[in-house]
């Protein structure tokens, strides 16, 4: 029996937005991860099959005919790969104008990827087609809002938060009881296989010994109480931040972006409904965000062609802080806002206008721009432990050294 959304529970809405993020998201990796395997075209494009994957059932199954049809032909067939890589490439794109469509192409799309380059994937596509077998749960609630499908779609989620911890902590459990990462050594092997290193990185590993020590014990401690401290909400926050850390060192340092990626994306499971909103916000083209500078400072005009140089989007209006053309710049006074940045953002819904100054206008541009995004969770952890504002009043008072002028107002 079909029921209003407005019926259920209060979390209804988050949580069918939520389920939506999370398939578009995994949609969109698994795009960019084809076309980042693309080198390897003999791989993904060559005359490779299912029948030739190992499974013999499968290989028996794709051996015969079916309607006048061979399987293992049509697998065969390069347009066929080509048309599924831009069909997926082209829903990815529609995914600003849909968020519900794309989770139909993902499970298909992955299952071929597997079974037709399993000797170059890193690990990252099992996470994703995993994530995803649970999220078919929640398929239902996209076309029934019925009590039935609310609470499958509560499981989806919770079977994901689930997935994601139990694979920490098969991970922490095996690295407790290695003996090399006991002894600290094993980023240490590790770095010497060129295979999963960069030469910068390798080098660095190799040259300071600390820092195989402190990275191999950074890692067991964090999967090992990962899978608890994450159902704490005031310690969620600081645990994501030490995970992203740690898989963009393992992205970045082992060659494994995919890989890294794809666990920063299943953080998106334990999301609340303010830092979605804060995801909705990113995307928003409509919501405009002023910034007032002052004009006589160097440091602050520098400041503010960087802004516009990574807003892609077209969300940022620069203002001055002397003579403001915003009536709510205007409210604030003269001084205060020559002492820190201020900055208005516009609710694209009702027009309201909320002001923010000093690092609050940092967080806010951090949360805005899509290319300084992955900043906001440092500074928002800044923020938490209470320095993040201390550090913006130190830069603040001293811009003069750092290069403002002498017509500098402070």
């Amino acid at each position: 029996m079909k029921t209003s959304i407005d019926a259920l529970p209060n979390d209804a809405e988050f949580l069918i937005k939520k389920a939506s993020w999370i398939f578009n998201s995994m949609a969109v990796w698994l795009a960019v991860h084809l076309i980042w395997i693309l080198p390897d075209g003999a791989e993904i494009l060559g005359r490779r099959t299912f029948a030739l994957s190992g499974n013999a059932d499968f290989a028996k199954f794709a051996s015969q005919q079916y309607f006048g049809l061979q399987l293992s032909s049509i697998f065969q067939n390069h347009w066929i790969t080509f048309a599924g890589l831009y069909f997926l490439l082209i829903s990815a794109f529609l995914y600003f104008k849909n968020t519900k469509f794309l989770w139909t192409l993902v499970v298909p799309m992955t299952l071929l990827l597997n079974a037709r380059t399993p000797e170059i994937l890193d690990g990252g596509n099992n996470l994703n087609q995993l994530l995803i077998i649970y999220l078919l749960f929640a398929v239902p609630f996209f076309f029934l809002k019925s009590k039935t499908s609310y609470w499958m779609i509560k499981l989806a989620l919770l079977m994901g938060q689930i997935q994601v911890c139990f694979m920490y902590i098969t991970a922490g459990w095996a690295k407790v009881m290695g003996g090399d990462w006991q002894s600290g050594l094993a980023l240490f092997y590790i770095f010497q296989n060129r295979d999963f290193s960069f030469p910068f990185a390798q080098n660095l590993m190799l040259k300071n010994f600390w820092l195989s020590v402190v990275g191999s014990y950074f890692a067991v401690v964090f999967q090992a109480i990962f899978p608890i401290l994450i159902w704490f909400k005031n310690i969620r926050p600081y645990l994501i931040v030490a995970g992203m850390a740690l898989h963009l060192g393992i992205g970045i340092g082992m060659g494994l972006p995919n890989f890294s990626s794809m666990m920063c994306l299943s953080y998106m499971f334990f999301l609340g409904e303010s830092d979605l909103k804060a995801l909705e916000n990113l995307v928003n083209t409509k919501r405009k965000v002023t910034i007032a500078i002052d004009e006589n400072c160097k440091l602050c005009k520098r400041f503010a062609k960087v802004i516009l140089a990574v807003d892609l989007q077209k969300k940022m209006l620069i203002d001055s802080a002397q003579s403001p053309k915003s009536s709510a710049i205007q409210s604030i006074d003269f001084g205060s806002r020559l002492r820190a940045m201020v900055s208005s953002v516009e609710d694209p819904l009702d027009g309201s206008l909320k002001l923010h100054m000093g690092f609050q206008s940092l967080l806010l541009l951090c949360k805005e721009l899509i290319l300084l995004f992955p900043l906001y969770p440092v500074l928002k952890l800044l923020e938490h432990v209470g320095v993040g504002d201390r550090i913006y009043q130190i830069v603040a008072k001293n811009r003069k050294k750092m290069g403002c002028g002498e017509v500098c107002k402070l």
